[in-house]
């Protein structure tokens, strides 16, 4: 299984899904019979044309092709929807703006960090 990071972007990932099925000869109504993915969908996602790589329709034709998201930073797509950093701030943050100007500084000078 390839694993793919989870900041893909749509057009690369959808490219990337449409080159590994071209590769297996397996056609969109293939792949529709075997995900349940309907092949407008498909097209679409083939066509970097969707939102989210974590969707539902997205994840179903990476686990079809064999592609792995890396799903632990998934959430790093869109911090809103990571429960652990909004359980992280509520821990710590007393609803202040100073407090609030101070912990989003505090979050970006760990950039080079976490970005190595």
């Amino acid at each position: 299984m390839q694993n793919l990071p989870s900041n893909i972007s749509p057009e690369k990932l959808g490219r990337r899904l449409q080159v590994i099925f071209e590769e297996r000869r397996v056609t969109q109504p293939e792949i529709e019979r075997n995900t349940g993915v309907n092949q407008s969908q498909i097209s679409r996602i083939f066509n970097g044309k969707f939102m989210r790589v974590e969707g539902k329709n997205v994840i179903k034709l990476c686990k079809y092709a064999n592609l792995k998201i890396n799903k632990s930073l998934l959430g790093g797509s869109d911090p809103r929807e990571s429960e652990v950093l909004i359980n992280a701030l509520r821990d710590i943050w007393d609803g202040s703006q100073q407090k609030e100007r101070a912990l989003a500084r505090l979050i970006r000078s760990l950039g080079p960090l976490v970005n190595k």
